[in-house]
């Protein structure tokens, strides 16, 4: 999941359901939230609910990895440039494990962690470009791969 800002409300709601899934008995696998904003104690929406729902589900079901562009001064860290650090999980969730992939925020931003997801699925799978356009096609078509943007 990667959601930048107001995009985190519907994985909230997601994250809420898999909770609720987990208090009557039901298991679901381990999810991975890239959030990103501007400010850790400015605009980090949902941040104690969030840790909450970890304590809840187990932090090893829920990793959150943050991004904030303006924490500090003169580097900028967003999303995508978390996504490629941690190449190796993303390339273990989307290829070896089956996940979906949720994107919620800017159009912009959506665009650039399409960049960094086909990057490192073309490097980790050493795949030529029709290879990996052809894979993301198919996470679109199939619903496995969904986006809510805006702007």
């Amino acid at each position: 999941m990667v959601a930048a800002g107001t995009g985190i409300a519907p994985i909230r709601a997601f994250i809420q359901e898999r909770a609720r899934l987990q208090q009557i008995g039901k298991q679901s696998g381990k999810m991975v939230l890239f959030f990103g904003c501007r400010h850790p104690e400015q605009d980090y929406l949902y941040h104690d609910e969030l840790q909450d729902l970890r304590r809840e589900l187990g932090e090893e079901n829920l990793v959150v990895i943050t991004a904030f562009s303006r924490k500090t001064p003169g580097q900028k860290f967003y999303v995508q440039h978390r996504l490629r650090e941690n190449s190796e999980l993303v390339l273990q969730m989307l290829t070896k494990n089956n996940a979906n992939l949720y994107v919620c925020g800017s159009a912009a931003m959506a665009r650039e962690v399409g960049r960094a997801v086909t990057d490192i699925v073309k490097a980790g799978c050493e795949w030529e470009d029709d290879r990996v356009r052809e894979w993301m096609q198919s996470l679109k078509r199939t619903r496995k791969c969904q986006e809510e943007v805006w702007g």
